[in-house]
């Protein structure tokens, strides 16, 4: 077995023993609970006597994790006296990392962001090109402006935006809508800007809304796209394309019940000899055209759109352009994934110059042929190879949609530990690795509007005109969100000399959002409303439960006495006590728990011990280790007890048993607890008008009765046995 002392490891202090760690992004899994070692995790001085609490009669010292999982061994009696040696190894890197991931990590993170990160932006040159010049002359000269404003489109947008800006704002190494609207809001705590806070997470609520209506959409016509090269090869086989793409879109969510790893395992390394087939199909090209190098000179773009506006076709033309640059919000979604420097390196080195030459390629190809324009992509490859082009831009959208699914997953466990959505059913599909989940309604909601999508407009080209709307949103909300966490930085560390060029970058950067934001919603009427009309009844949804939940706690904590007059009564009372712990979960540590005044109404008697627990959901990714719990004893036999937790992780209530008995010294037996929780029932008052009533309407009312009716139970979400 190696030992730990093969290769550097990271000692930690844990209970005056030292313990070594060879890899911090791991896990190990004992009597089939696992436990994470990652980020701060690793300093927790409770960490060898979490995995004693599991099996009864044994201490921490009797203890040593070794390299496979589910397995262990005493120490040796030879060995006592020496430090515990935990020795962790990570099987794959894709954790979600608080940090930069490690240098020896770098080059899988790079190879694993192909996938991941640039799926969707990767398989854009499918349709961006063939949608660009479906409706604009194909001579030399608009080929060459055409190609140049994608070209430079990419340069702003990916490398300045996205590179240079967005990806040095995160919240604890986490990136994405919902982490940046936290981050945002938490910025934005003082009194002087609660206003601000508001208008924050509105926008944020907004562009969640839009990332679910984009996740639509990305599947449709990426999919689409890819199958219609076998109407170049088979002309015959054009009406055959939607039913494949239908059956190709069921299999893909019905195995996401195995994990998102599976797509991976079966796909993942063709998505580098996609790019690789992006490169050289695209030089195949230029070399018999090198005259497209003319795309690089910023004139040739300017020139263009500068021609178009003069024709009133500006807004139209910028609107299929942007088809080019949908999925750039990936690259700070899975930040959190992969680390910045890794998404960096992957777009440099091999992303963006495969997208440049392919681009460049076709405009090639269209200037040789135009009237090759109908799909430049797929006949750019001779008919020895058009087949297995196929095939491979099929692959590569598949991983280009499980990228999406798996976002849409991660987005909606943000969002339920937010309270924007109602409690859902969350799986883990992988002991080892931390963030591989499964959410069984979202997939079939999701996977349901993706057929009736697909189905419903048959075509990429159909498609073209309503994808964009939802991304440019989103791109748009990205952008003011950086501004605040930029500004509010600045004015909270006083550094004004900054503040001044960060307002006039993000301004330009505002600007050409509303520019790509104005000319897709210039396509509103030919397909553009159904992203808009999703993510608006979504945004519905979620505010309608966020607000609800609110007011229903209010009304329930309306009807609760005080928590300290009650104690004081009862400890002057000489009510019969019971033996056993109970833990009541509440979400007011200041009134008596109702199930608690419930079984004291029915059984006449208390529990020899009460905690009152609360759970709270942190503005960050993972809770600080040292600030896990805050226990206080409110009376003699009654403790009050706050457990935070970050928006990525999951509450465990009995975990947080475990701790108090270990870590605080609370006289309780962990095997001898008994746990309550009360769950109120919203039903709207019969005979309501649509009038606002109580802060809000009936129609509002009965939507949030009915998500409150279906939403899962607080046990399930808080593993409550």
């Amino acid at each position: 077995m190696q030992t730990a002392e093969d290769e550097p490891a990271a000692p930690y202090a844990v209970d005056g023993k030292t313990i070594v760690i060879n890899d911090e992004n791991a896990s190990w899994t004992i009597d089939r609970k696992t436990y994470d070692i990652q980020r701060i995790d690793v300093a927790r001085p409770s960490i060898a006597k979490e995995v004693a609490i599991e099996v009864p009669g044994e201490t921490a010292e009797d203890w040593t994790v070794i390299k496979s999982f589910d397995r262990k061994r005493p120490i040796q009696a030879s060995e006592t006296g020496k430090d515990i040696k935990e020795e962790v190894h990570c099987e794959e890197a894709d954790s979600h990392q608080a940090t930069a991931p490690r240098r020896g990590n770098i080059a899988l993170l790079s190879l694993g962001a192909l996938g991941v990160v640039y799926g969707d932006i990767g398989t854009s040159p499918l349709y961006t090109v063939q949608t660009l010049f479906s409706s604009l002359p194909t001579d030399k000269d608009h080929i060459i402006g055409g190609i140049s404003s994608l070209i430079w489109l990419l340069l702003l947008v990916v490398t300045f935006k996205y590179v240079v800006i967005v990806l040095t704002v995160d919240n604890r190494g986490e990136g994405g809508i919902m982490a940046l609207t936290a981050l945002a809001a938490r910025s934005c705590n003082a009194e002087s800007t609660k206003w601000l806070k508001v208008i924050v997470l509105f926008v944020g609520v907004l562009g969640t809304a839009m990332f679910y209506a984009d996740s639509i959409l990305t599947p449709a016509v990426s999919v689409l796209s890819a199958l219609e090269g076998i109407s170049v090869a088979t002309p015959n086989l054009n009406n055959r394309t939607m039913p494949i793409a239908i059956a190709i879109l069921f299999l893909l969510f019905t195995i996401q019940r195995f994990g998102t790893g599976f797509v991976g395992r079966m796909f993942g390394p063709m998505i580098i000899l996609w790019f690789v087939m992006l490169a050289v199909s695209g030089i195949e090209q230029i070399v018999q055209e090198p005259s497209i190098f003319e795309a690089f000179n910023p004139g040739r773009a300017v020139g263009f759109l500068l021609d178009q506006s003069s024709q009133g076709n500006l807004f139209p033309v910028i609107g299929s352009i942007v088809l080019g640059v949908t999925g750039s919000e990936c690259l700070y979604a899975d930040m959190g994934h992969f680390g910045p420097l890794s998404i960096r390196l992957s777009w440099l080195l091999v992303v963006m110059p495969s997208l440049f030459l392919n681009y460049l390629g076709q405009g090639a190809l269209l200037i040789r042929d135009p009237t090759l324009v109908d799909n430049p992509f797929f006949h750019m490859y001779s008919d020895n190879f058009l087949y297995l082009s196929v095939v491979m831009a099929t692959i590569a959208t598949i991983i280009a949609s499980q990228a999406v699914i798996s976002g849409t997953y991660s987005m909606t466990r943000e969002a339920i530990a937010f309270g924007y959505l109602p409690r859902l059913t969350v799986r883990h599909t992988s002991n080892s690795k931390i963030g591989r989940i499964y959410v069984p309604t979202a997939n079939l909601i999701l996977g349901a509007a993706v057929l009736i999508v697909t189905g419903a407009y048959a075509k990429s080209a159909n498609l073209a005109n309503a994808y964009g709307l939802s991304v440019t949103m989103t791109m748009m909300v990205t952008s003011l969100l950086v501004t605040v966490v930029g500004v509010t930085w600045c004015i909270r560390n006083s550094r004004w000399l900054l503040a001044v060029p960060l307002v006039t970058i993000m301004m330009a950067v505002l600007t050409l959002d509303m520019l790509l934001l104005i000319s897709c919603a210039n396509k509103f009427l030919d397909g553009a409303w159904f992203p808009f009309a999703v993510a608006i009844f979504l945004f519905i949804l979620m505010s309608t439960w966020a607000k609800g939940t609110h007011l229903l706690r209010d009304a329930v904590r309306a009807e609760l006495p005080p928590l300290a007059p009650f104690l004081a009564w009862l400890t002057a009372e000489t009510v019969q006590r019971s033996p056993r712990t109970a833990v009541y979960a509440v979400t007011d540590l200041n009134s008596v728990p109702p199930a608690l005044v419930l079984n004291l109404r029915h059984h006449k008697s208390i529990h020899e011990a009460v905690i009152i627990c609360k759970v709270t959901v942190t503005e960050t990714p993972e809770a600080a280790e040292g600030q896990r719990i805050k226990v206080s004893e409110a009376a003699k036999g009654y403790w009050r007890v706050e457990a935070f937790y970050g928006f990525k992780e999951d509450p465990d209530i009995p975990a947080i048993i475990a701790k108090l008995v270990a870590e605080h010294g609370l006289p309780i037996d962990p095997k001898s607890v008994s746990y309550f929780l009360f769950r109120a029932l919203a039903v709207p008052r019969p005979g309501s008008t649509l009038v606002s009533v109580h802060g809000m309407s009936i129609i509002r009312k009965w939507l949030f009765a009915a998500m409150h009716h279906n939403a899962g139970t607080a046990a399930h979400f808080l593993r409550v046995p």
